[in-house]
């Protein structure tokens, strides 16, 4: 599955990865399997997030997620 990056993701991406970041890819069977070896983990499933919990009770819908933050620090 391929995703289409806009400018904020390349932007948040490169500041991350600038300040010490590292970015893992792997497959993920369940969260389980991830255990402790991260401190922090940024879960980018969309459609895939069902199988992952194995919530057979989620659906996928359209939509978006809007924060009126002003700033966002990561």
């Amino acid at each position: 599955m391929k995703s289409r990056k806009n400018k904020s993701d390349v932007f948040l991406s490169f500041r991350f990865l600038s300040n010490g970041g590292v970015i893992v890819k792997q497959k993920i069977e369940s969260l389980d399997s991830i255990g402790t070896q991260y401190d922090c983990v940024v879960n980018c499933t969309g459609l895939g997030a069902g199988k992952l919990v194995k919530d057979e009770n989620l659906h996928p819908i359209r939509g978006q997620v809007k924060c009126d933050f002003s700033q966002v620090y990561i």
